[in-house]
């Protein structure tokens, strides 16, 4: 589909979105509003295998309105930075709300694949979905500027 460019995103989200070194450009950037004023970017890469990575950025600590089912507790993984991600190797089910195109929250629920999670500082939270290995995710995760 079609996206913004970094700078819009920016200029609607009201911050500047990262791009893991690891990574390079991505194809596309989207951006939805999210509850309490907030905006969620996203950034998706698309692989010669047909699949797709994507890394969504929200300003906020962990979230609860962002919610999972899995059927195993995450793994805990160390990131360059001190802090800690938490990475689900299972696919499982991403609920969150999202406004619809008349500004009405509305409830998401969709399939996802394998994702870490992770904080920079208390003021951003992203999520890397799209990644089979914890390692290869965590690597994209330190190298996000």
């Amino acid at each position: 589909g079609s996206g913004v460019s970094a700078a819009e995103a920016a200029r609607r989200a009201g911050f500047r979105p990262v791009v893991p070194a690891e990574l390079g450009a991505p194809d596309v950037i989207s951006v939805a509003a999210a509850p309490a004023g907030r905006w969620v970017v996203s950034l998706c890469w698309r692989g010669t295998d047909g699949r797709t990575v994507r890394l969504d950025e929200f300003p906020s600590q962990l979230d609860v309105g962002f919610s999972k089912q899995v059927s195993q507790m995450p793994e805990w993984p160390a990131l360059a930075d001190g802090s800690t991600g938490l990475w689900f190797a299972q696919p499982h089910v991403l609920r969150l709300r999202l406004a619809d195109a008349q500004g009405r929250w509305v409830p998401v629920a969709r399939p996802a694949g394998p994702t870490l999670l992770w904080t920079r500082g208390t003021t951003m939270t992203l999520r890397l979905e799209g990644i089979d290995s914890s390692d290869r995710a965590v690597a994209i995760a330190n190298s996000a500027r």
